[in-house]
């Protein structure tokens, strides 16, 4: 199988577990956003609102914590807060839909099918790096919750004959000849390649929309 050549626009890694889950976390510029860092900023300082619901400074302290402890670059604290912001408008979404975060035993069930290692490991490894692994699972069961609810709240249409045609034209240009393989034998992989890019601009779509519509204050 080939490797993907075209990214899909706006993916980022699920940060409440970092490398161990990826699905749609996108940043969404606010309009005059930008936080002032200063001496009186302590970790219960408010940074935002969003529709009533607070981010402090300890909140983009651990998020940052998170990037830190698995060696990704970290983002400044207003990427960070934008992270945060983006998150709770998709939170609040998905629960006013019903997608409700996993309790701590289905998140805990999940994450078992998804780790290579035993979760005892997984944790010793979360305290080695100073994280705290029920946090970590509490933010891991209201990704799922929002991964769900992004993909049965957009519909895409199967990618045409000719995007699929495209696509491998695409694929012929930079792709040795010798290492393409044949149309008919990558076509399904093309299918889902076209899909996926679909499915994550109608969610960029999507959360651009949330974000506009949701009451976001800057302290």
């Amino acid at each position: 199988m080939i490797s993907k050549l075209k990214q899909g626009r706006g993916v980022a890694i699920i940060v409440a577990v970092a490398i161990l889950t990826s699905a749609l976390v996108l940043v969404v510029a606010a309009d005059d956003g930008a936080l002032q860092v200063n001496d009186e900023v302590t970790p219960d300082t408010v940074l935002a609102t969003v529709n009533g619901v607070e981010i402090m400074q300890k909140d983009v302290t651990a998020l940052q914590a998170v990037y830190d402890a698995y060696g990704m670059e970290t983002p400044e604290d207003d990427a960070a807060l934008e992270d945060l912001i983006t998150q709770e408008v998709l939170q609040q979404a998905a629960e006013l839909a019903g997608y409700m975060p996993l309790t701590r035993a289905e998140a805990e069930e999940q994450l078992e099918l998804m780790m290579p290692t035993p979760l005892e490991d997984f944790r010793r490894e979360l305290e080695e790096k100073g994280l705290c692994y029920d946090e970590q699972l509490k933010d891991f069961g209201k990704q799922l919750a929002i991964q769900e609810f992004l993909e049965d709240a957009v519909e895409v249409p199967e990618p045409t004959t000719e995007e699929v045609e495209e696509r491998y034209d695409y694929y012929r240009q930079v792709v040795p000849e010798e290492q393409l393989p044949p149309f008919e034998q990558i076509k399904d992989y093309l299918i889902m390649e076209l899909k996926q890019e679909k499915q994550q601009e109608a969610m960029f779509a999507l959360i651009e929309e949330l974000t506009e519509e949701a009451d976001i204050e800057y302290a």
